[in-house]
């Protein structure tokens, strides 16, 4: 979409440009110097709007292709290091249901489960810090990750 206006603004201003030698070269009216003047500064002013817009957006798009493979191996990491902490809660959990008959057990893994949580809950974070630099690769990341906790698969292949 902005790329689309930038590419407007850019075509205004060739259009502006060819409006302004078309009157130029017409013999019923001469431009004046103020005339002159006012297209140059329009189809300068055009011209820069639209150059700087698509500036803008090339710039965004190239920073982004750069940092995507970045991302990726740290999504790779993130992942690995949520997993394993789900495989630990998982654990902890599976561990308080077996000693429930020892108080101060039960109490130590309740704590190391609300310890888990805290750090499930960081990567959860840690890939929302990436979803607004490459949403494409979060989102299809986070159904990866989504379908090897629910089925129960810990394996990261790419």
């Amino acid at each position: 979409m902005r790329r689309a206006i930038a590419i407007v603004f850019i075509i205004a201003s060739f259009a502006i440009a060819g409006l302004f030698v078309y009157m130029s070269a017409s013999t019923t009216k001469p431009l004046t110097t103020l005339d002159n003047s006012l297209f140059q500064i329009f189809t300068l002013a055009v011209g820069l709007v639209g150059s700087y817009l698509f500036g803008k957006e090339s710039a965004t798009e190239n920073a982004k292709e750069l940092i995507r493979p970045h991302a990726k191996s740290a999504f790779r990491r993130v992942i690995a290091i949520y997993l394993g902490l789900v495989r630990i809660g998982q654990e902890v959990q599976e561990s308080q249901l077996n000693l429930s008959g020892n108080v101060s057990l039960h109490t130590s893994f309740g704590k190391l489960e609300g310890m888990v949580t805290e750090q499930i809950a960081t990567a959860a974070d840690a890939l929302e810090d990436w979803s607004d630099i490459v949403p494409d690769e979060v989102k299809e990341l986070r159904q990866r990750l989504n379908s090897a906790t629910l089925g129960g698969s810990s394996n990261e292949n790419d």
